[in-house]
């Protein structure tokens, strides 16, 4: 992904959208976009692994927590311990009810 900005975020989400994370895009796969509204959620936490992005986030009105999570896969067999590594360094770090989406 190369840098984005405001506007492509806002156009992403019909204007919904106006805080992101970014995971830039490495090699050949691409990158990883997380998108939230600030009026109803607050970032608390970020992690960023070989192959995912995590964003814990706050509930402005209930602080109830979430994690979300997206990840995705190399193709190659030997990187795959690699992607098993990011995914226990997320549960073992956000503990709080999480969503992964795994591309």
């Amino acid at each position: 992904m190369e840098v984005l900005d405001r506007q492509i975020i806002r156009e992403l989400g019909n204007g919904v959208f106006d805080e992101w994370a970014v995971k830039e895009a490495r090699g050949v796969a691409g990158g990883i976009l997380i998108c939230w509204n600030s009026l109803h959620w607050k970032e608390v936490d970020r992690s960023v692994g070989r192959y995912s992005l995590s964003v814990l986030l706050e509930n402005k009105v209930s602080g109830g927590r979430w994690c979300c999570s997206n990840v995705y896969g190399p193709h190659e067999d030997g990187e795959r311990a690699a992607l098993w590594e990011d995914l226990s360094v997320i549960r073992a770090h956000h503990a709080k009810p999480r969503m992964i989406l795994l591309e």
